[in-house]
């Protein structure tokens, strides 16, 4: 829930989305402002573990998700530190079961913050009408998946609109105090539900 510390001094900020497998927020520092990554939180919960034949498919799935990413990093990731035409993929949150046990249960990925709007957005608005755009967007997406094919082996199992978004790696100062702001009221509302 926005507004619990994560570890020191970062703390879930605004809910950005979630899909069937995980929810996904911002990671802020106490004054709103962000860290550059996204917490990826796979969703508990008995809805979730009826639609999903179980939580650990679920776990599974998103670990998994987590691996093919710190291959896809290790495979391609430039000597400048950019990951071309992937969201670079960070530590993983594990949390301790019962103490007896020792046992450690994969809860989440984190990863960097995609500073840019939806591709499906964009083209499934009627007033789009941008070929060059679309064809420069498929040729990006084709080509980032072909490197990391030949290099990893890895194939994308839900590629579709919805997993590609713009990126714009500078944002105007206004947007950052908006979005500083945003992730201020989303902790404040939870501390105040909370109490």
């Amino acid at each position: 829930k926005s507004g619990v510390e994560i570890f020191d001094g970062v703390f879930l900020g605004k809910f950005l989305g979630a899909g069937v497998q995980a929810a996904v927020y911002e990671l802020v520092f106490a004054d709103g402002t962000t860290t550059g990554r996204v917490l990826k939180l796979g969703h508990e919960g008995l809805s979730h573990r009826l639609f999903l034949g179980g939580m650990a498919t679920s776990m599974m799935s998103l670990q998994k998700e987590w691996e093919i990413g710190m291959q896809l990093k290790a495979a391609i990731e430039e000597e400048d530190g950019k990951l071309p035409g992937f969201t670079r993929t960070c530590d993983c949150m594990a949390i301790y079961g019962d103490s007896r046990s020792k046992q450690v249960y994969f809860r989440g990925l984190m990863m960097e913050k995609i500073q840019g709007y939806s591709v499906a957005a964009r083209v499934t608005d009627p007033t789009f009408h941008n070929v060059h755009y679309v064809r420069e967007m498929l040729f990006q997406v084709f080509s980032a998946l072909d490197t990391a094919q030949r290099r990893t082996g890895f194939c994308h199992a839900d590629l579709g609109l919805n997993n590609v978004m713009e990126h714009y790696p500078v944002i105007t100062s206004t947007l950052m105090e908006k979005q500083r702001s945003q992730n201020i009221d989303a902790m404040r509302e939870a501390r105040d539900e909370a109490s």
